[in-house]
Formats: C-alpha cells, sequence, structure tokens
C-alpha cells in the first residue's frame, strides 16, 4: 500500500498516511521501513492527512475528514488513541504545526 506525507521523529521513526483500498489511514513505520504498524483503522468514511509529531515525539498531529465532511485537527498517542480535538469544521483544514514547546 502507498505511504503519503511521512513525517520523522528524532529517532527515525516515521509517520505517514497509508492508502488502502477505498480509505486512508495512519501508520508508524520504522527506521529501515521495514515495519508499517495501524495506528487507525482504515474506514471508507474517515480519511486522515497530514501527521506531524509533536518535538518531544510522543504524540501526533493530523487532520481527519470524516462523515459529513466535517474536518479535524485531532491530537494522537504514539497509539493511535485520539487524545483531543483541536479545531473542528466544515471548512478546509490543512498543515497542522507544533509550537517548539509542544
Amino acid at each position: 500500500a502507498r505511504l503519503l506525507l511521512p513525517d520523522a521523529r528524532a529517532d527515525g521513526v516515521i509517520v505517514a498516511v497509508q492508502v488502502v483500498p477505498g480509505a486512508t489511514r495512519l501508520v508508524r513505520v520504522a527506521p529501515d521501513g521495514g515495519t508499517v504498524v495501524p495506528l487507525t483503522t482504515a474506514r471508507p468514511d474517515t480519511q486522515w492527512s497530514e501527521p506531524r509529531w509533536s518535538p518531544d515525539g510522543a504524540r501526533i498531529a493530523a487532520v481527519r475528514i470524516a462523515p459529513g465532511a466535517v474536518a479535524s485537527v485531532v491530537v494522537l498517542d504514539t497509539l493511535g488513541v485520539v487524545e483531543r480535538v483541536v479545531a473542528r469544521t466544515r471548512a478546509v483544514l490543512a498543515a497542522p504545526a507544533w509550537t517548539a514547546d509542544g
């Protein structure tokens, strides 16, 4: 499956969007590219985009587009659990970024 929009953590671990049939999901990729671990479930009604590691590597910010074209910027832990929704709207949300202090 195709990987898009990668972001590397200081230790080389990569978070990326994986395209699977009819959907996308967030995945964690080993520095050597040999292991790909899904972080979110691939659902045809939810799309993921632009994952970014926090400065300390403990969280991930990403754009999630859910049913009804509702876009959200969410913060996930390293296992893919959504910790909080930072913004939610029916407008375009893109390019989440972290402040230097996270």
